[in-house]
């Protein structure tokens, strides 16, 4: 699988194929769950692929599902699975899909503030909030991170677990 500007491209050794989202716009990211469900966020939609009857991958809009279609939620830049969510990042809003409930909930920052630079570590979801610092999604809510108001002025792209205790930044 590969991700394009019109969709997700699959390759099967011979030949690629298109797969194209609602909008057959940007996708931005795919993550793929334990039982092979592939997962799909891009621009002002996300949801999964599923397999028809000939067997060929077909996109599903859980946006369209979920939420009033007409809503502009902006891109979808990060899409990530952790236990039994998926974590759809938008900079106003992060939509977390439960895999076997298939509730859809979501984390929305305070009016004025964005969200940026969602990552994981030690198993748990991590984001960085506008004007505030780095925050923790625990226990179905948002958890301030102590010392982290450092970033509340201050972006950065990217956060990768360095070792057991750290995080590169």
């Amino acid at each position: 699988l590969g991700i394009t500007d019109f969709g997700v491209l699959e390759y099967d050794g011979v030949e690629w194929r298109g797969i194209p989202n609602n909008l057959k716009s940007e996708v931005y990211g795919v993550v793929i769950d334990k039982k092979g469900t592939i997962y799909v966020g891009g621009a002002n939609d996300f949801g999964y692929l599923f397999t028809n009857k000939n067997g060929r991958f077909i996109y599903k809009s859980l946006k369209n599902q979920y939420i009033d279609s007409t809503l502009n939620i902006g891109s979808v830049w990060n899409t990530h699975l952790l236990d039994d969510n998926v974590y759809f990042f938008t900079e106003k809003c992060v939509f977390i899909f439960n895999i076997h409930s298939r509730k859809l909930t979501y984390l929305k920052p305070e009016n004025g503030i964005s969200f940026y630079v969602p990552f994981i570590f030690k198993n748990k979801y991590y984001l960085l909030q506008d004007k505030k610092g780095i925050w923790r999604y625990e226990n179905n809510k948002l958890k301030f991170i102590p010392n982290t108001d450092f970033f509340a002025d201050r972006q950065f792209l990217s956060a990768l677990p360095y070792d057991e205790s750290s995080v590169l930044i």
